[in-house]
């Protein structure tokens, strides 16, 4: 059975909580209404069927936004109180920290009263947890049953699935000079009898693109030297030498073309798998999945690998997915059958270093 969360109360006015919390309050709430009462009404239900008719208790269920804080209004904890109200069984009675016995033939508690203070939200939390019965069975999210339930059990299933996304750019690196590349050097030789100047160029200095549109990889050709040296002349000793470096290459380009031009290659890649059956809980480690990294393997070369992923349901019981990655978290909820969109991951600042999904949450069974 889902935990009554524990909540800070104040002792009075207004009372602030966690769209986290709230959702945490609502699972609570829902996991206690019996899947399988005779009849139920305002005053609450009748109690156990043993033939089994399904839930027939209206939900109580609402998605709060886990990133904002909210103010508990009148309405919502009389709503509240009422959801709580017609889950009680009528015939359940002994109530105590352990919960209600099924076989007491006790009188309904009192409902608890519909407000803002701080009282009426602790009320409120003790009534939801005096709804656990002590002897059910086959409990989860979606409520509670008394005896085993005929029908097999299905099979929750979620997949994370990635794709490549990649490109490489770079410059031919014929003519460099103290961490720049040039497309030409100049040397100028003074001699005795003359000057000699060597011209050396590099043909096609880029940038060159390699990506799945791309798919043949520039193969750099050599650089072209030529110079005005007069044949058979006698230029006597060498006086003085400089060399010049023009048409030089911002590196920076190459790694704006490369993450501007990461495409899709090849069919998707199922990267995680989790699978359980209904009523049991999903088994989640600490899992941390590393995506986006750029690195730099040579002067003007810039390798950029930007996965992109999304969450499939391939089970038969809608599943909540949590998660987190580059600091974003992201709560979404799939039906059987259902992808999530795509996810381009984020590309981190360093080189080397790779961004990463954390914080991994499956909530089962979210109700449809």
């Amino acid at each position: 059975m889902i935990k009554t969360p524990q909540i800070k109360i104040a002792s009075d006015g207004v009372h602030l909580m966690t769209g986290r919390r709230l959702n945490e309050l609502v699972a609570a709430v829902q996991a206690r209404t019996q899947m399988d009462p005779a009849n139920v009404g305002p005053r609450g239900m009748t109690g156990r069927n043993p033939k089994g008719g399904g839930p027939k208790i209206p939900k109580f269920r609402q998605r709060f936004d886990e990133h904002k804080t909210y103010v508990l209004s009148e309405g919502f904890l009389s709503r509240l109180t009422q959801a709580i109200h017609m889950r009680t069984p009528r015939e359940a009675g002994g109530m105590d920290a352990r919960g209600w016995d099924a076989d007491g033939g006790g009188i309904k508690p009192q409902m608890v009263t519909a407000g803002s203070s701080g009282g009426a939200l602790k009320d409120v939390l003790e009534a939801i947890e005096r709804l656990t019965p002590r002897d059910a069975a086959e409990t989860g999210p979606q409520g509670y049953r008394f005896a085993p339930d005929p029908r097999p059990p299905r099979r929750a299933t979620i997949i994370l699935r990635t794709q490549a996304r990649w490109a490489e750019a770079f410059y031919c690196t014929g003519i460099f000079n103290s961490g720049q590349i040039y497309s030409t050097k100049t040397i100028t030789a003074v001699y005795q009898n003359g000057t000699i100047v060597t011209t050396i160029t590099q043909p096609d200095i880029g940038t060159h693109l390699f990506n799945p549109s791309n798919p043949i990889f520039f193969s750099c050709p050599g650089t072209h030297t030529e110079d005005d040296r007069v044949p058979g002349k006698n230029y006597g000793t060498l006086k003085s030498s400089s060399t010049d470096y023009s048409g030089s290459v911002s590196l920076g380009d190459a790694f704006e073309l490369a993450k501007a031009s990461v495409e899709v290659d090849g069919d998707p890649v199922d990267a995680y798998t989790w699978s359980w059956l209904e009523y049991a809980s999903p088994v989640l480690g600490s899992y941390i999945i590393n995506l986006a990294q750029w690195q730099n393997p040579g002067l003007g070369d810039y390798i950029v690998r930007q996965p992109r992923y999304r969450w499939s349901n391939t089970g038969a019981l809608h599943v909540g997915v949590r998660w987190t990655e580059a600091g974003v978290t992201r709560d979404i909820t799939l039906a059987p059958g259902e992808d999530s969109s795509w996810y381009n991951s984020t590309l981190p600042a360093v080189k080397l270093t790779s961004s990463k999904i954390t914080g991994i949450e499956l909530i089962y069974p979210v109700t449809a």
